[in-house]
């Protein structure tokens, strides 16, 4: 599966087809609270639960703050990224992803190109001001 991404609908569909409760209990203890999960933290190390997994498809940590959905609990546990996020959650429930090559909403070709190219300029010149005495302080930081 080279180049493309995954369209929107596609993500949706595969965000309503998981079942973050279950996918939250790969990685903890999750027991039902109502109309609701609760469970500790997956992302940060603790013995009282202060995560909440909502039936609408997030969870949110009431101790570290972090939250997202399936996808973030993914990327945050399995240490990925998005793309490989996606690719896990779709083995999980046996659904087949096509990835859709770029359209009418993306840059053209071009334009990428001269945004990748201002983007390394930048990227090159604020890595060369850190050696700066200009940029000592930002060094030490």
């Amino acid at each position: 599966m080279s180049g493309g991404f995954y369209g929107d609908e596609q993500i949706r569909q595969l965000k309503e087809k998981v079942d973050l409760a279950s996918l939250m209990g790969d990685y903890t203890v999750v027991k039902a609270a109502g109309g609701k999960h609760v469970c500790c933290c997956p992302v940060h190390d603790e013995r009282t639960p202060s995560c909440t997994v909502y039936d609408d498809g997030h969870w949110h940590c009431f101790g570290c703050g972090k939250s997202g959905d399936a996808i973030d609990l993914v990327v945050e546990r399995e240490r990925c990224d998005f793309r490989e996020a996606v690719e896990l959650l779709a083995r999980r429930v046996g659904r087949a992803l096509g990835r859709v090559r770029g359209g009418t909403k993306g840059p053209d070709k071009a334009k990428r190109e001269r945004l990748l190219g201002a983007m390394e300029f930048a990227t090159a010149w604020y890595a060369e001001q850190l050696w700066t005495p200009a940029g000592a302080e930002a060094l030490a930081y």
